[in-house]
């Protein structure tokens, strides 16, 4: 898919029933600068590869990577939505290194995110910073 056709003002995406175990090349943070909402449901996906690694099943040749994302392929995402991803495996710590901004997650019937702080609805909300003025 040519990039090109999404605008550079685009805000929010929304990817259903994608049918492959990786993510297209077209989806990656570089093509997206200023998309805040990210809506990922249903489908075969089982990672979000990055630059020299992946995100997701973070295994290269049976060992781990200590690839993390650097400031070019970390996502602006602010709202993650991630419903219904029954394979895609990876760790609540790798998921905040990805999407750094991340004040929302949304996670349903995604039972390979480990570690992941949601409430019993599923619902991470980050903690407001404290002014230093209060």
């Amino acid at each position: 898919m040519d990039t090109s056709k999404f605008p550079s003002s685009l805000k929010k995406l929304e990817l259903e029933c994608f049918p492959e175990e990786e993510h297209p090349n077209w989806l990656n943070p570089e093509n997206f600068n200023n998309l805040e909402k990210l809506s990922i449901k249903g489908g075969n996906l089982e990672k979000l590869s990055i630059k020299g690694g992946n995100l997701g099943k973070l295994s290269i040749k049976g060992g781990i990577t200590d690839k993390l994302p650097t400031a070019e392929n970390k996502w602006p995402v602010q709202i993650l939505r991630l419903k219904y991803l029954h394979e895609f495996k990876v760790e609540w710590r790798d998921l905040k290194a990805l999407f750094p901004k991340m004040i929302l997650l949304e996670k349903y019937e995604c039972p390979k995110i480990a570690f992941c702080p949601t409430d019993g609805n599923g619902v991470w909300r980050s903690q407001p910073q404290e002014s230093p003025n209060m």
